[in-house]
């Protein structure tokens, strides 16, 4: 008895301060996150009171408003995401290597598959999302300078007119057909992420069950074996959500860059997890 109830105050006092410390990383999390925005928006802010062209004024006002937001609010997971995410996963195959080997082996056993096809998706999709900035650079650029012009006085002012918006027109289906097969790309990253991570458990009842039918492992064992699985399913796909992210702020941060005219590429992995 004296061993139950130290046990069960243990995992209460566990829970209480993983509560805790969750709240204290997401608060500084946030706080992080706005301070990036803010000052990746001054840096464009400041390019952007240089420029007379009012195309590439509207070029850095949609840096501002479209692109800063993600990569700052990436910013304040970078850290995070990994730590406690990743230090559930280790801390959950641990224990299942503690328990039984080829029960961990059977927890990660489509990670191999996972790291293999889902980083080809998630390159294509990059390609997709530099075509999306640049489609919305473009459209806003042509929706200024169409803008800003006096109304049309002469034929050919109005044939030029005409035109602008047969383009605007024509930039607006390219926008709409990239975003669509973005839209594809991302579903079929998280079907395929969602299958091969509902395969998981299959293996763990198919080898789980053969070891508890052939008296290799105890049933209490097998128990405490889904137990930490359940733990090493969500933190797998924090990591994948993160790995997405991950990826989709580098290619933001890169076209970023490149219309502030300071290449400066970052680095990181190609896989990040929709």
């Amino acid at each position: 008895m004296e061993l139950l109830f130290a046990l069960c105050a243990s995992y209460l006092a566990v829970l209480t301060l993983s509560g805790i410390a969750k709240y204290a990383v997401n608060l500084a999390r946030g706080r992080v996150s706005e301070r990036l925005v803010r000052r990746l928006r001054l840096a464009v802010l400041r390019r952007a009171r240089d420029e007379r062209s009012p195309e590439r004024r509207a070029t850095l006002a949609a840096v501002v408003v479209q692109e800063v937001e993600p990569i700052g609010y990436f910013g304040g997971s970078l850290v995070v995401v990994p730590l406690v995410q990743g230090g559930t996963l280790v801390t959950s195959v641990v224990f299942l290597l503690l328990q039984n080997v080829a029960l961990a082996l059977a927890a990660l056993m489509m990670l191999p598959v996972q790291l293999t096809v889902l980083p080809r998706l998630q390159r294509r999709l990059n390609v997709k999302v530099r075509e999306r900035v640049h489609a919305t650079r473009t459209l806003g650029g042509l929706l200024t300078a169409v803008g800003a012009g006096p109304a049309p006085t002469s034929p050919v002012d109005g044939a030029a007119r005409r035109s602008a918006l047969l383009r605007q027109v024509g930039l607006a289906e390219d926008l709409e057909r990239v975003r669509v097969e973005i839209n594809n790309i991302k579903g079929q990253l998280k079907g395929l992420y969602n299958y091969t991570s509902n395969l998981t458990p299959f293996f763990f009842f198919l080898i789980g069950g053969y070891l508890v039918v052939q008296e290799r492992l105890s049933l209490g064992a097998l128990v405490a074996a889904l137990a930490a699985y359940k733990e090493i399913a969500p933190a797998m796909r924090e990591l994948f959500d993160f790995a997405q992210s991950w990826s989709d702020a580098r290619a933001r941060f890169e076209e970023v860059t490149k219309a502030l005219d300071r290449p400066q590429p970052i680095r990181g992995p190609d896989l990040q997890v929709a």
